[in-house]
């Protein structure tokens, strides 16, 4: 019988405005010392939890944006 309750180390998941939301929480540490989250969106738990697993299977090969806004046209 399981007790419905996640493993410990997972990231939370929950229901956003519109869709589910997951935060994968110990991604690193950003460059002024706070903790890098990153957040996903996705329209069930099935497609969040792949998102995060393709996260974190990222973080672990070194292959990481920055944290912070995504780059935009005229930046480049």
């Amino acid at each position: 019988m399981t007790s419905g309750r996640k493993a410990n180390g997972r990231s939370s998941i929950f229901r956003g405005r519109r869709r589910p939301l997951a935060r994968l929480r110990d991604h690193g540490v950003k460059a002024n010392g706070r903790t890098d989250r990153r957040h996903v969106q996705g329209a069930t738990e099935k497609a969040v939890t792949a998102k995060v697993g393709e996260l974190g299977r990222k973080r672990d090969a070194g292959d990481v944006t920055n944290a912070g806004k995504p780059p935009t046209v005229g930046s480049g």
